[in-house]
């Protein structure tokens, strides 16, 4: 009888666990860490000669209780429609330091911006790109300057939520400026991951060096410690150690008898 009930009781334990282990890896995959990039433009109608201020920035951040303090990506646009843009194009908001790779080389379009002071909770501007159409623009089109593979971290992993571009019109006659912001387009689907540039965490740390390899930026910033994947295994190696000492008191108990 005694050896009956243990049985039940082993069944009763292991379909707990099993239960608290599900609920978990539910709560976690349900709490997946994310963010919103979006693109916004002074004007969005301009001719040869002037110049629009594209301003990247964050929203919906759910990125743990230290925010966002990193934010990388490359930005691509058409070299036949704007004069090439260089670090002097590029301008800081809201306590945000940004670098950008204006060499010849293949990290050329590289950013990297970071928050030393704290991490972003709300939404945000990080930084702001002026382009300005070449003179030599005389044709009527359309053109998009996008940021591609727009990365942070939540602290131990990278957190990408792919491009965003914004629909720029060329007139080739009179200008007729309008001072509204564009939508944003989001082209998740072109996500390539390529050319990232390099962001090298610890978990074992308090802190982690951001360093972009052959570019211009090295910065430290502070990242949280802990890693869902840890608990995880925790998880499974409490379920692995209860059935294991379950089946060898199973198994003490019929030597007794």
């Amino acid at each position: 009888m005694e050896r009956k009930n243990i049985k039940v009781l082993k069944k009763i334990l292991v379909i707990i666990l099993i239960a608290v282990l599900l609920t978990s890896i539910a709560n976690i995959v349900k709490a997946a860490n994310t963010f919103k990039a979006t693109l916004t433009a002074n004007i969005t109608t301009l001719k040869a000669g002037e110049e629009v201020t594209v301003t990247i920035g964050v929203s919906d951040i759910n990125m743990g209780t230290s925010g966002i303090n990193t934010l990388e990506g490359k930005i691509n646009y058409d070299t036949n429609v704007f004069e090439a843009i260089t670090s002097s194009s590029i301008q800081s908001l809201n306590n945000w330091t940004t670098t950008y790779n204006d060499e010849n080389s293949s990290l050329n379009g590289k950013f990297l911006a970071v928050n030393l002071s704290s991490g972003t909770q709300e939404s945000t501007q990080i930084f702001s790109v002026k382009f300005k159409v070449k003179s030599s623009v005389t044709e009527s089109k359309e053109t998009q300057i996008e940021f591609k593979d727009i990365t942070s971290n939540d602290g131990t992993n990278l957190v990408n939520v792919g491009n965003k571009s914004i629909t720029i019109k060329i007139n080739g006659g009179t200008s007729n400026n309008t001072n509204t912001y564009n939508t944003n387009k989001d082209n998740t689907s072109g996500n390539t991951q390529e050319d990232k540039t390099n962001i090298n965490n610890s978990s074992s740390g308090n802190s982690t060096q951001i360093k972009n390899t052959n570019d211009k930026t090295t910065a430290k910033t502070i990242l949280p410690k802990a890693g869902k994947s840890i608990v995880i295994i925790g998880i499974i190696a409490i379920f692995v150690i209860t059935v294991i000492a379950l089946g060898i008191k199973n198994r003490t108990m019929r030597d007794i008898k």
